[in-house]
């Protein structure tokens, strides 16, 4: 590395420093290695694609950036002024050998963890995968990359000059983080972490056998909403003013009350990390998600609708305090009831990123089939919605039980998802009972 070819030298987010410590200390190798694959109906040439990445990695830091530690007593990341970009071309179309040796090339962060691959998928088509560690960018960054991959790629194929996209750098983003006092976020969380002890933090109530070595092994459920469901939940978010989000996390905390018989819950949510006043943030690529915790107190009396509204304004709220790190929020709060497992054992994630509605709705765009392979969670149970052309819901299970009780467990979701649409003016009470059809009767008229 050449001294006159760095751009910055920058301290690490506390996010990317606790993703470093488990990554160079973990026993996992592929911990934070993460891909996405898509085709798109051109046969490309290697050249084009190289020169489209290539002008991609000119447009964004993060992609030319890397990270020293030797030495030091904390990890930095330097971003390098130029970087030419790591790409293969494989005549032949993507099969898992390929794809694991291509997330493999991003394991060494001593230079940047990022890889793009060309395969041929047909006589018509071209298969794209793009590799990354995580410590380098979050899932949102995925929508980004693949659009502005989209607009390079048919600009200089038609001969058009493209356009660069308006970015916020990355150190500004850690000077904003660093500059809240840490005093008022302590205080935010242990007001809201209180008297934890009646609080149900854990969905599941056995504990891992760590002798067990497949234990940690995450097997993926995918489902698909409905077109009439997934209808209902875009008009009703409309109409009532509310999210998908808090349709999401309150169908959530109602399943975790029913099966545990608790109405004061805990569970986590992972937060974009973008609704900062940061010229350009939503447009650049980098890691600015968290995990905190969101906990629900439901008041069976309460209207669903209020409930739901309640959700948004706590979210609102929490919004300035979202960039403090889990395990300062855990220290923090310092209780006793916290086990070994960390605050919460479920992790709820809402992906609206701008991705399908953005990208593949162009006419001039003919990419699909897109697949991802993500860092893998820390969490008993990841559910993961996401909101893109199809409603897709993703249950990520490192838990050894049968598929049939994750079915169910999608079932009861819907079920209450479903409820929560059909009768928002209802008492909450309805959405706890197990005889559920003579409770809703009163409110079909809605």
């Amino acid at each position: 590395m050449e001294r006159n070819n760095l751009l910055d030298i920058l301290p690490v987010s506390p996010f990317q420093e606790a993703i470093f410590f488990n990554d160079f200390f973990g026993e996992d190798s592929d911990l934070y290695l993460e891909q996405v694959q898509f085709i798109i109906d051109e046969v490309m040439t290697y050249e084009l694609f190289v020169e489209t990445w290539r002008r991609i990695i000119v447009n964004n830091e993060m992609l030319r950036t890397l990270f020293r530690w030797e030495g030091m007593n904390e990890p930095v990341q330097i971003i390098l002024k130029h970087y030419e970009g790591n790409f293969t071309f494989y005549d032949e179309p993507s099969n898992p050998k390929i794809l694991l040796a291509e997330r493999f090339k991003c394991k060494d962060l001593s230079c940047p963890p990022f890889h793009v691959a060309l395969c041929v998928h047909d006589d018509n088509a071209s298969q794209i995968i793009i590799s990354n560690h995580h410590i380098l960018y979050d899932g949102w960054s995925n929508s980004i990359l693949i659009g502005e991959f989209v607009q390079t790629y048919f600009d200089l194929k038609n001969n058009a000059e493209p356009v660069p996209t308006l970015k916020s750098e990355y150190k500004t983003y850690l000077k904003h983080i660093f500059a809240f006092p840490v005093e008022e976020q302590i205080s935010y969380w242990k007001n809201k972490l209180s008297n934890l002890e009646n609080c149900t933090k854990y969905f599941f109530t056995d504990k891992k056998d760590p002798k067990n070595k497949n234990s940690d092994k995450i097997r993926c459920m995918y489902y698909t909403l409905s077109n009439s469901l997934k209808h209902k939940l875009d008009s009703f978010v409309k109409s009532k003013n509310v999210t998908i989000a808090s349709v999401i996390y309150m169908s959530w905390a109602v399943v975790f009350s029913r099966y545990t018989q608790n109405k004061d819950i805990l569970f986590g949510t992972a937060v974009s990390g973008r609704d900062i006043p940061l010229v350009g943030i939503t447009n650049t690529i980098g890691l600015y998600i968290n995990t905190i915790p969101l906990r629900q107190q439901l008041d069976v009396q309460s209207n669903i609708l209020d409930h739901l509204h309640l959700i948004i304004k706590e979210v609102s709220e929490r919004r300035k305090f979202e960039h403090f790190p889990l395990p300062e929020i855990i220290r923090a709060i310092n209780n006793k009831s916290v086990n070994d497992l960390g605050l919460f054992d479920v992790l709820i994630l809402v992906e609206n990123y701008p991705i399908d509605k953005g990208v593949l709705s162009r006419e001039k765009s003919p990419i699909h089939s897109i697949q991802s392979f993500d860092a893998k969670s820390a969490n008993r149970l990841t559910i993961e919605f996401r909101s893109f052309i199809e409603y897709e819901v993703v249950f990520k299970i490192k838990d050894q039980g049968p598929d049939s009780k994750f079915i169910k467990l999608y079932e009861d979701f819907l079920e209450v998802m479903s409820l929560i649409i059909d009768y928002s003016q209802a008492p909450i009470t309805i959405l706890l009972t197990s005889n559920l059809e003579g409770e809703v009767v009163a409110y079909a008229g809605e």
